[in-house]
């Protein structure tokens, strides 16, 4: 948990709270750290990873539609600097 808060940049507390939330709908659950038996790790359950891969093809749309498509036309094309 402590890695995960660091890499999303979020507070122990805050990402324990939206753990819980996340949890309580079972798409995540709090397994014990194998390496360490003081610290908790938090991986996708079964019903976590099908949400996910459903939602994949409507997040790629919706950054298409906010990046890709928002671009002009004559953006869009044109290589990065």
């Amino acid at each position: 948990m402590t890695e995960l808060a660091r890499e999303t940049v979020a507070t122990l507390p805050r990402l324990s709270r939206v753990c819980s939330r996340l949890e309580k709908r079972g798409l995540v659950e709090r397994v014990p750290c194998p390496k360490d038996r003081r610290a908790t790790n938090v991986r996708l359950s079964a019903d976590g990873r099908r949400q996910l891969v459903r939602a994949v093809p409507r997040h790629i749309a919706t950054v298409r539609r906010a990046v890709i498509d928002a671009l002009a036309p004559d953006r869009s094309t044109r290589s990065p600097r």
